[in-house]
């Protein structure tokens, strides 16, 4: 479900599958990161070892 344009013009959407949220299972799962500003918590658990996303690489 498109939900507008970001400020580099990508689509933003809310992706179901099977009537599941698919964007708040992948974050559940540690698939992904939930980046809300201000952050707001909404899985307290973290994701299981082994299935968290990999951290970016810096030059820094």
């Amino acid at each position: 479900m498109p939900k507008g344009n970001d400020r580099y013009g990508r689509v933003l959407a809310t992706c179901f599958v099977g009537g599941e949220n698919l964007n708040d299972r992948i974050v559940r799962e540690g698939w992904a990161l939930d980046f809300r500003r201000p952050p707001t918590p909404r899985f307290p658990a973290p994701a299981p070892a082994g299935r968290r996303p990999a951290p970016c690489a810096s030059d820094t």
